[in-house]
């Protein structure tokens, strides 16, 4: 049944992500990226002051939250992940979970720890450094 659909939608013009050509995806990412680097850049560069964040604890565990998320994303990318029926495969369903406890802690705490550099900005900054990180891991796990 999986296969029917697959090859359905590939003779209706849409290729299986999976399935997809690595190099041509690496290179749908390089705009993304490009954008996400120069907004990055951008602002640590006409920061005011030092890029210190103004608690380490909260640095830390938020930090640690984003390994998390970034492990949890390789591991999905690896195992081949089904998003589609995510809720129906326990492992894919726990680690999403998982990644959605480190989500949420890493979006509350480095807001936190750099409002006092990027004050309003802040959130442009940490998307586009969130948009960038996710792009590298994408183009590190293309060819698995």
């Amino acid at each position: 049944m999986e296969r029917e659909k697959r090859a359905m939608n590939n003779k209706r013009g849409h290729a299986h992500p999976r399935t997809a050509n690595p190099l041509h995806r690496i290179l749908n990412c390089i705009p993304q990226l490009a954008i996400s680097t120069a907004t990055v850049l951008f602002f640590v560069y006409h920061a005011s002051t030092a890029i210190r964040p103004s608690s380490g604890f909260i640095f830390s565990i938020s930090t640690l939250a984003l390994f998390i998320l970034c492990s949890t994303f390789i591991y999905l990318q690896v195992i081949h992940a089904s998003y589609r029926n995510w809720q129906q495969d326990r492992r894919t369903r726990q680690t999403i979970q998982i990644a959605t406890i480190a989500s949420i802690v890493t979006c509350i705490g480095y807001p936190i720890c750099y409002w006092h550099i990027f004050k309003w900005f802040t959130p442009i900054v940490l998307i586009a450094s969130c948009v960038w990180l996710f792009t590298v891991l994408q183009i590190l796990t293309a060819f698995v």
